[in-house]
């Protein structure tokens, strides 16, 4: 994971994959430097970083539309697992999940989206 830091912000984000070339097209910007956040790397990764600050997740999410959805809800279920586990942890999930659904304002609803919310709703 890398830190870059720049006039009293911090960016976190994943390593770019050196084997394949793979973009980092997951970010979380903090503006405080009073708080000490911490990667959880076992479940990050390019598309999908996990901060934690105090009790509370805070989770940015990219999920390529022209890809196979099921990484991006094998890491959910991962995610929804280690909140069980950690009772006590709050979580703030932020993305571009490519995910349609009337539930958080589209106007339609898709495949991705019925996979989503029933994994968010399963856990």
């Amino acid at each position: 994971m890398n830190v870059i830091k720049f006039t009293g912000r911090e960016i976190w984000k994943t390593k770019l994959n050196i084997k394949n070339g793979k973009p980092i097209r997951a970010c979380i910007v903090f503006f405080d430097n009073d708080y000490q956040a911490i990667i959880i790397s076992q479940l990050s990764s390019p598309d999908f970083l996990v901060c934690q600050i105090e009790n509370l997740l805070i989770v940015s999410v990219y999920s390529d539309q022209t890809k196979n959805f099921k990484k991006t809800i094998s890491k959910m279920e991962s995610l929804m697992k280690y909140l069980n586990d950690n009772h006590h942890l709050q979580v703030i999930i932020g993305g571009d999940f490519n995910a349609k659904s009337p539930f958080w304002g589209s106007q339609i609803q898709n495949k991705r989206g019925n996979q989503l919310l029933a994994t968010l709703s399963e856990n």
